[in-house]
């Protein structure tokens, strides 16, 4: 009898080994998949700390697409806004001929936030405006809201709205006297931005 209560203990004293391991385990998977999704997104809401200034096309950037006739009107100038957590701004505006009487513009703005969530508030929040007013149609911009007002002859205006983590950047649009589209534009616009804020 001694022998089987030796045996007896043992085999519990097992069982609990068994069960300590794998609850150590569970505590590492579980820790370890946790730090990982910790880690991930505190990667992917890494504060962009660039100044505005330093996001704004240069000269080179306009002259190297595809519409070189672009120039650029009176230099990058502040853009301010009164919104939560807004730190800074830029905006400059780029134009060229279009036809005998026809012009397009291409302006380009960056709004600077403390946060990310102060970004998507303002960046929500614009784009809830531009649905309320209604009258725009959709232009297809990767990972942005795009659209434009359509006028005729008269012309197109709209704008590319898209957020990077604690910064949005506007590419507007302007097609005045003429029925050239400024999607091409725009899309143009927004892909040399995108290269930018960073």
């Amino acid at each position: 009898m001694p022998s089987l209560k030796v045996y007896e203990a043992s085999s519990a004293t097992r069982c609990m080994q068994k069960l300590a391991i794998v609850a150590i385990l569970l505590v590492v998977l579980v820790c370890g998949c946790t730090g990982q999704g910790v880690q991930q997104g505190t990667q992917s809401q890494t504060l962009i700390t660039t100044a505005p200034a330093d996001m704004m096309p240069t000269r080179a950037d306009i002259s190297s697409k595809k519409s070189t006739e672009f120039t650029i009107d009176g230099g990058v100038q502040d853009a301010t806004l009164a919104a939560a957590g807004f730190e800074g701004g830029k905006t400059m505006s780029t134009s060229k001929l279009e036809g005998s009487m026809g012009l397009i513009t291409v302006d380009y703005t960056v709004y600077k936030f403390d946060t990310a969530e102060n970004a998507k508030a303002w960046y929500d929040s614009r784009i809830g405006e531009i649905q309320a007013n209604g009258g725009y149609k959709e232009v297809s911009i990767s990972g942005c809201f795009g659209w434009k007002e359509d006028f005729g002859m008269q012309g197109e205006d709209g704008s590319s709205i898209c957020l990077t983590r604690n910064v949005v950047y506007v590419v507007g649009g302007n097609a005045a006297q003429t029925y050239v589209s400024i999607d091409s534009f725009m899309r143009d616009g927004t892909a040399l931005m995108k290269t930018k804020v960073v």
